[in-house]
């Protein structure tokens, strides 16, 4: 009686309830008391001392023993966990699938209440759930204070992500776009819109999931609304299954009209970043191979890649599947293997009449197994080797349920995967093409540049756009079984030349942010050719509160150009453009009226990078009409 009487004081001023003591990875129960300001909690023969500091909608504990230990904090009420920081990756967003886990959650959402609870200062690791909802902290030398923030929000929804995004995205009047919005609004658990329904398209648009995610980003906080300027490019869902380990499907979009390497530690993704992960290609089928630390993930122009990320448990195991871009969470999918029989037995509901393909992992710690032969209970299906899995073909009645047994009749070592071959050279100032030769038993490639680590890849030609003019770089590459084991080390040489003369237009943006829209090349919205006072060229037409940035590396010694608003503007249209070169801003134009654009001409033999900002003058309307960096050329040294 009075441990509940001591819990119901402590209730009344935390909004949580210590639940348990953590001593390593072990928690305790615990009893809690409390001496003035500080929350004695013992459990396990363990006790710490916390100072609780409580102002309005905000708290504190400060771990005041020795030595730094964790405790769990729990809250009646099922709540959904959220990242409401997003400032240290606004291209990554999330959303989760049955309450599953994320390490980039650091909040959470409580509907009933329209309340979202904030942690910052000592380690977490949140968990929504139902009936209740907690987080784990972790205290430490340097971060001793865990701080509680409670926030009113209205409810979140992923549509201004998605309205954002279509704009971006081509039509989905073609296989490659239709796969990338069925991805977004997969993402999103938004039922699909703007997509041409042809029966072309049956196979992508019947993989559409009936799972809902729930979205893991606060993008609403009533007073204001999370910026959308610089749009998100990965969008990763974290998905708990009913039987199994969690997994994550990560959809990666291309909006600039030529081709790009995005690079991302699984870590950025929410994922834990000391495991190694298998990747799986969800459109293409293809296994990718396990890879730990970060991927390299080359995008055509306009183009996209939905990958399903599984943790590698160095066992057979299910890479990804057919049914939908979910897998398990619709499918119901159960696997279990028996090392003594090398059987994989498990379960799945076929969802239509099209047979489902379930794609397994053949390898073990540094086993591979082969000869694979499957029997089938309430269904049928047959089962065959590719290049880096086996692929399980299932039939059955729709909505049935079909069993299955694979059953692996040899266990052998793998190869060493042979030293990488590669062909590598500068394809121009501000690029370097990796070509590697494909090789029997290579899944894919671990890439450095000056021993930094660009990522795991897969693919057979890999763009590095994060160079400089005129550098010498050496490339050196490992290759990679299916089954983890790494190849001798492989050294490339490669520079890059010095630019000649050149139109910004033709360098690739580094970066860009805009709140609506994206920059265009030459042309309008409508297709016609930007214009300043009747002149062409190149140009850059943007919006107001636009900002794009260049990486000149110092080797152009002046910028030159025009701005001003598009002919096709409303007369009286005004605007202010400013040049910005590491920081520091270099010009500013003062505000430029239609029919009357204004020159530039700067010296930037220092410069790095370049942001071109265009802003709606101070006292006149924001309205979003077209503005022009017209024949921005830059002069080399």
């Amino acid at each position: 009686m009075i441990v509940s009487a001591l819990f119901f004081f402590v209730q009344a001023t935390l909004p949580f309830e210590v639940t348990s003591l953590w001593t390593g990875d072990t928690p305790h129960g615990v009893t809690v008391r409390r001496e003035g300001s500080t929350l004695v909690v013992s459990g396990g023969g363990a006790t710490a001392r916390l100072k609780l500091e409580n102002a309005e909608r905000e708290w504190r504990l400060t771990l005041e023993s020795e030595p730094a230990v964790g405790i769990s904090l729990r809250r009646e009420g099922e709540g959904f966990s959220m990242r409401y920081d997003a400032s240290k990756d606004g291209r990554i967003v999330q959303s989760l699938v049955n309450h599953a886990f994320s390490y980039l959650s650091d909040s959470l959402y409580f509907p009933e209440e329209n309340a979202l609870y904030v942690f910052s200062g000592a380690d977490v690791k949140v968990y929504g759930e139902a009936p209740s909802s907690g987080v784990r902290v972790t205290f430490s030398e340097f971060r001793r204070t865990l701080t509680i923030r409670r926030v009113d929000v209205p409810p979140q929804t992923a549509r201004p992500v998605v309205e954002r995004v279509k704009a971006l995205l081509p039509p989905a009047d073609a296989a490659d776009s239709v796969q990338a919005w069925v991805s977004l609004y997969a993402w999103a658990g938004m039922a699909l819109e703007g997509v041409d329904k042809k029966p072309e398209f049956d196979w992508i648009l019947n993989r559409m999931p009936a799972a809902q995610p729930a979205v893991g980003e606060v993008l609403d906080t009533g007073a204001t609304r999370r910026s959308l300027a610089t749009v998100p490019r990965i969008f990763v869902t974290h998905i708990k299954p009913e039987s199994g380990r969690p997994y994550a499907v990560v959809t990666i979009l291309n909006y600039e009209p030529n081709a790009v390497t995005e690079r991302f530690a699984f870590g950025d993704l929410g994922l834990n970043p000391t495991l190694r992960y298998h990747v799986f290609d969800f459109w293409s089928g293809r296994h990718w191979g396990s890879a730990a630390g970060s991927l390299a993930v080359p995008l055509s122009a306009n183009g996209s890649r939905t990958l399903v990320i599984t943790r590698d448990e160095l066992r057979p195991s299910v890479l990804g599947e057919s049914t939908s871009l979910f897998g398990a969470a619709d499918s119901k999918l159960k696997m279990t293997w028996d090392e003594k029989s090398r059987t994989l037995a498990g379960s799945m509901r076929v969802r239509g009449k099209a047979p489902a393909f379930v794609f397994l992992s053949p390898y073990g710690d540094k086993i591979a197994y082969g000869k694979p032969e499957a029997s089938f209970t309430g269904g049928s299906g047959k089962v065959a080797a590719g290049d880096g899995y086996v692929r399980l073909e299932v039939a059955g009645a729709p909505g049935g349920e079909v069993g299955f047994r694979v059953r692996f009749n040899e266990a052998t070592k793998p190869k060493e995967p042979p030293k990488p071959e590669a062909t590598v050279g500068a394809s121009s100032a501000w690029s370097v093409l990796i070509e590697p030769k494909r090789s029997e038993g290579v899944a894919g490639w671990y890439v450095f540049r000056n021993d930094w680590l660009l990522g795991y890849v897969a693919d057979g030609l890999i763009p590095d756009l994060d160079v400089d003019p005129g550098v010498p770089y050496t490339y050196t590459m490992v290759a990679v079984g299916y089954d983890g084991q790494l190849s001798d080390v492989a050294a490339f040489p490669a520079r890059t030349p010095m630019p000649s003369d050149t139109p910004l237009t033709r360098l690739p943006m580094e970066g860009w942010s805009q709140p609506a829209g994206r920059p265009l090349l030459h042309r309008l919205e409508n297709g016609q050719s930007a214009t300043l006072d009747g002149a062409q060229g190149h140009a850059l037409v943007v919006r107001q509160g636009s900002v794009l940035r260049y990486r000149v590396s110092r080797a152009f010694r002046a910028f030159s150009g025009t701005v001003g608003p598009d002919d096709s503007s409303p007369d009286g249209s005004t605007a202010l453009f400013r040049i910005v070169a590491d920081g520091e801003e270099i010009w500013n134009s003062g505000p430029v009226q239609k029919g009357a654009p204004v020159s530039f001409s700067v010296q930037i033999p220092d410069a790095y990078l370049l942001e071109l900002i265009a802003e709606p003058v101070e006292g006149a309307t924001a309205a979003q009409i077209p503005l022009v960096w017209l024949n921005p050329r830059l002069t080399a040294k």
